[in-house]
């Protein structure tokens, strides 16, 4: 198969030599693919817009003994506006880093696809680009397997009683006020049913969905470091980005550090 045609999101491009890029799409049916595009950082490119970060693209791709190499490129969306809100770039910059850790090469995952299609947009156009960041995140960890409980109590499988539940984050879910479960998860702190409705909003809403949530600021300030916490220690990684952003300082870690263990 000398060539290959695909619509797909460009989530990482790398500067090569003085005008070259190495970008990385993801697409709908062949995954991510790795490939050069040769003088892309001329001004005068046609490859210039199409093979910018977080473009949306039409691609003709030439394959050669596992190597690919945009031949054509046709632009659909450059989500331009991403570009020129700080906060919304930082935002998906630290989702493309997520997405690119939870994807693999030639492997087709259309779901996380599609799920970037919904994300792209809701961050170009909802009031609050740091909540979707959060709830894409976590929807993330569920499209590749690693979705925390949450209707159950992860150690003994019993329904919760809403208003008395509690969140491990080494136990990767809920956790009911039965002492014995409890005691097997020293980590676990008090979930408000705020921030149990939106967990588990975020891992099963539909994608068209999925981003209709308006959160008030104790609900938000503990979703933000359940999502944080739980992230970083599934994906045994600290991502830093979102970091730069002042609301996330003032706000996104409170939940974990907080001393209400039960």
């Amino acid at each position: 198969m000398p060539y290959l045609k695909v619509k797909g999101f460009v989530i990482r491009e790398v500067p090569v030599g003085d005008a070259d890029r190495i970008v990385d799409i993801l697409t709908a049916d062949h995954g991510l693919i790795t490939a050069s595009a040769r003088g892309a950082r001329r001004t005068r490119s046609a490859l210039l817009m199409s093979t910018q970060i977080f473009s949306l693209s039409n691609f003709e791709i030439f394959i050669n003994k596992g190597h690919y190499r945009i031949n054509s490129a046709e632009l659909i969306e450059a989500f331009l506006s991403l570009h020129q809100d700080i906060d919304r770039l930082i935002c998906a910059a630290h989702l493309a880093e997520v997405l690119l850790d939870c994807t693999r090469d030639a492997m087709a995952q259309p779901e996380l696809y599609h799920l970037w299609a919904y994300t792209m947009q809701a961050l170009q156009t909802q009031d609050d680009p740091l909540l979707v960041t959060h709830i894409a995140q976590l929807r993330m960890m569920a499209e590749i397997g690693f979705a925390p409980q949450a209707n159950a109590c992860v150690i003994c499988g019993n329904e919760l009683l809403q208003e008395k539940s509690l969140f491990s984050i080494r136990s990767c879910g809920t956790v009911c006020t039965a002492s014995a479960c409890r005691s097997l998860a020293i980590d676990a702190r008090i979930l408000s049913t705020g921030v149990l409705e939106c967990l588990k909003h975020s891992l099963t809403a539909p994608f068209s969905r999925i981003y209709n949530v308006r959160l008030g600021p104790t609900v938000r300030s503990d979703f933000f470091g359940l999502s944080t916490a739980y992230l970083s220690h599934q994906m045994e990684k600290a991502y830093t980005r979102l970091n730069m952003l002042t609301d996330l300082q003032a706000s996104g870690q409170a939940w974990f550090q907080k001393s209400n263990r039960i």
